[in-house]
Parts: C-alpha cells; sequence; structure tokens
C-alpha cells in the first residue's frame, strides 16, 4: 500500500482547503446562523420594540391638550415626543453589535469561526453586513407599525394642514411663498382613507401646476378640499370636531362655506 501525506510546509505553492471556497455570501450566511441561535440577540430586538414603542405612550397620554398652556401649547411636538424612546433603541442596536463581535471571543469559538474562513477581514465585514441588516430591518418593522397606527388614526377623520399662510392672510403677500400639498402627500391621504382635506394656504395645489395633482386625486376619491382656513395653530393636533357648512347650492366646483371648530373637552 502506498499514501500520500500533503505538507503544506514542503510545499508552499499548494492551494489552501479553504481558500476560494467560502465567499462573503457563505460566511455572511454562517454569521445569520449564529446571531439569529443566540438567546440575547431575540432578548436585545425586544428591549429595542419596547424602548421605540413603549416609551412614547406613557409620555404622550399625560399630555392633555385640553389643560396645556399657551406656551406648552406652542413647543407642543407630539412627532418629536414619539420618538422619545429612540435613544434606548439606538443603545440596544448597539450592544446587539457588541454581542455579535465579542460573543465568539469571550466563547473561543472564534477559532473555528476563523479555521473555516481565515480571512479575518471578510468575516468582520459578514458581521458589520449582518448586524446592520438586523437593525435596518427591525427599524422598518417598527416604522411600519407606528405608520400604521398613524394610518388607523387618521382614517374617517378631516385633515388640517396647519401651513401658517393665514398670517398673511388678506394682504397681497398671500399669494407670496405659499404652501400646497404634494401629489404624493395627496396620494398617502386618498390611502388612508382621509374624510376631508382642509389647508390654511391660498390653494392645496401648486398654483404654477396646471396638472393640478392634489385636487384630481381627492376630488376622484371623494375627498372634499377646504381651502383659505384661518386659526388652525389653535386647534389640538388631533380630537377637535372640524365643520365646514357650504351655501344650499349644487353643481358648483367652488363655494363658500363656514368652517369652524369644536375643541375637545
Amino acid at each position: 500500500m502506498t499514501t500520500a501525506t500533503l505538507d503544506r510546509a514542503a510545499n508552499p505553492s499548494s492551494p489552501s482547503l479553504t481558500e476560494g471556497r467560502y465567499g462573503f455570501r457563505t460566511v455572511a450566511q454562517m454569521e445569520w446562523l449564529k446571531l439569529r441561535s443566540v438567546r440575547s440577540t431575540w432578548w436585545t430586538l425586544l428591549i429595542f420594540a419596547a424602548g421605540m414603542i413603549g416609551l412614547a405612550i406613557p409620555i404622550l397620554i399625560h399630555q392633555d391638550w385640553a389643560t396645556m398652556s399657551a406656551t406648552d401649547r406652542a413647543s407642543f411636538d407630539p412627532t418629536n415626543d414619539s420618538f422619545a424612546g429612540l435613544a434606548i433603541g439606538q443603545l440596544a442596536l448597539g450592544v446587539l453589535g457588541v454581542l455579535a463581535v465579542t460573543s465568539e471571543f469571550s466563547s473561543g469559538m472564534i477559532r473555528a469561526t476563523f479555521a473555516a474562513a481565515p480571512r479575518r477581514p471578510l468575516v468582520l465585514a459578514a458581521k458589520a453586513a449582518i448586524v446592520a441588516a438586523v437593525a435596518l430591518v427591525a427599524t422598518w418593522q417598527i416604522g411600519r407599525f407606528i405608520a400604521d397606527g398613524v394610518s388607523l388614526a387618521e382614517a374617517g377623520k378631516a385633515v388640517l394642514l396647519h401651513t401658517g399662510d393665514d398670517a398673511r392672510f388678506g394682504s397681497p403677500a398671500y399669494a407670496d411663498g405659499r404652501h400646497f400639498l404634494t401629489r404624493a402627500g395627496a396620494a398617502w391621504l386618498v390611502d388612508h382613507d382621509a374624510a376631508l382635506v382642509g389647508i390654511d394656504a391660498l390653494n392645496i395645489d401648486d398654483t404654477a401646476d396646471s396638472e393640478r395633482p392634489a385636487h384630481t386625486l381627492l376630488l376622484a376619491a371623494g375627498i372634499p378640499v377646504v381651502e383659505h382656513l384661518t386659526g388652525l395653530g389653535q386647534l389640538p393636533p388631533n380630537g377637535a370636531w372640524f365643520t365646514a357648512v357650504p351655501l344650499r347650492i349644487e353643481k358648483l366646483g367652488t363655494i363658500p362655506v363656514r368652517a369652524f371648530a369644536r375643541l375637545p373637552r
């Protein structure tokens, strides 16, 4: 019987058995398998979700527009307050990144990883890519959850767009630098079943755009449009009861209305 022994030291030109076998895609799959099999990964993502959503709820639930002072109302920013848990979420994702890199070193399993994929930059790049992908997907899913909540909150309600243009109402400057609703904004309101859309500006469309996308999309969906509103800054972000009473005249494209709102108690 004859035998053959492979001795790389004796033959430096011989190719490595693992060289070229593991590319970035394969190493990334390995890293994803390791990351998802660790219990701490799911606990970290749970803390991320709880921090992003759970912390905002008690903060917003204790803010009552009816009892706010004029100063508090002027500085009230519910969008910013809803991101109160962002710092905890960022910290949780940072911990996830640390765990992905250090857990194998502390357990000694990193030797098996480098034995399979000797190129360290490739392994570290795969780890970074997987952590970034997990963070992106987690953030996207949380964003979708919040957006769905906003959609449910806006469905069947009047949406009043406060631009501040009403401060120039009745003056020649009213038409200068006017604000308007974009096509994408109008499409979003249609998709989310707004009952009515009002704006405190000269026109809900860009008067330079002959296609009038906001009017076209909203009216085609049966959503009334109210323009030239004033005093929207006095209303809370939500909860007011808006009424627009038109004249009893049919078959007109535009008609004056008596618009008013009742504040929540």
